[in-house]
């Protein structure tokens, strides 16, 4: 067997279903913390968490101090390091006590076992392939669909993802993110208007964004990949950098796209006392500032959190450029 694995269907135990049903997801969660101990552990944990609310530039942003998060936020994810290491999303790499859900013939819907959220699952590729949106967007905005209540969310290559290697979703219960529950009021400035969508671009924030607001799936998809057509990539990297996230409610999908400058902020490499290490992927950007170091946590400011976002992501004067991309 090589570093990777086959990504087979051998290991754990499996249900079958071609479309999720939120109930059967819960109940296999609940199953999945009565056989695993040592992760069931880590979800009674996130009840003894500790948060801070603090305000930046206006914005209402919460921090968590969340030391399993280290395994991500640190994680290597250079080409020789990422070749070398066994793949953790495939099948045959996965820990005996981790089962599976089959999504669609397509992926694997397992517990993550580093946990943000109450609930939190990782929805994984049963290939072994990079992670790349291109032609994904409609299986993220059904799965959205069938867990209504959840939010799915993607973290490109380069924002986040602790596994470039593997194409994969996360999925959390809603409610958890502040920009969840208010991102409306920021989405300032109508781009595009179809027969029941809309697409707006963000703004307000610590950094610009667009919002996708639609009542049918497939001019969702239209208007996402006219808007990542218009995204710049980097010569070195085969799509733009970004991470989305989406939740339907109402019979309505919305999904935030956060278009990104870089993976890390400077702080993230900055010399012993100025270092924190804060690796911003879909989460923060939405709201939820994920600290795996106390001390950083204790320290950070909104003024330092100001700063990362806005070198992360991208101002009002880049997203202008990207409009002017758009063909319409």
């Amino acid at each position: 067997m090589g570093a990777h694995g086959t990504c087979g269907h051998e290991q754990g135990e499996e249900v079958t279903m071609n479309r999720l049903r939120r109930n059967e997801v819960e109940t296999f969660f609940d199953r999945q913390l009565s056989q695993w101990p040592e992760v069931a552990e880590r979800y009674s944990a996130l009840g003894r968490a500790r948060w801070r609310d603090i305000t930046v530039a206006g914005v209402p942003y919460r921090l968590q101090f969340n030391p399993v998060r280290i395994v991500s936020s640190s994680a290597k994810v250079d080409a020789k390091t990422i070749g070398e290491r066994r793949c953790f999303l495939c099948d045959d790499n996965t820990p005996e006590e981790q089962a599976s859900i089959d999504v669609a013939g397509k992926y694997s819907l397992r517990v993550n076992p580093y946990p943000i959220f109450s609930r939190h699952f990782t929805v994984s590729s049963h290939r072994h392939e990079p992670q790349a949106i291109s032609g994904r967007i409609a299986d993220m905005l059904a799965i959205a669909e069938d867990l209504e209540g959840y939010t799915v969310f993607y973290n490109g290559p380069c924002c986040g993802a602790s596994a470039p290697d593997h194409m994969h979703f996360q999925v959390a219960q809603s409610g958890a993110m502040p920009r969840e529950a208010d991102i409306a009021d920021y989405a300032v400035r109508p781009l595009v208007r179809m027969a029941g969508a809309k697409m707006s671009i963000v703004g307000g924030l610590p950094f610009s964004a667009f919002l996708i607001a639609s009542t049918d799936g497939s001019v969702a998809v239209q208007l996402f990949d006219e808007l990542l057509a218009a995204l710049p990539t980097a010569e070195d990297e085969t799509e733009p950098k970004v991470n989305i996230l989406c939740w339907h409610k109402a019979l309505q999908w919305q999904m935030l796209v956060v278009p990104r400058r870089c993976h890390r902020p400077s702080c993230y490499y900055a010399e012993v006392g100025h270092r924190m290490l804060i690796s911003p992927a879909s989460v923060d950007v939405a709201g939820l500032m994920i600290m795996p170091i106390a001390d950083d946590f204790e320290r950070i400011t909104a003024a330092d959190i100001e700063t990362i976002l806005g070198e992360v992501c991208f101002d009002e004067s880049q997203i202008d450029k990207i409009v002017k991309r758009i063909s319409r």
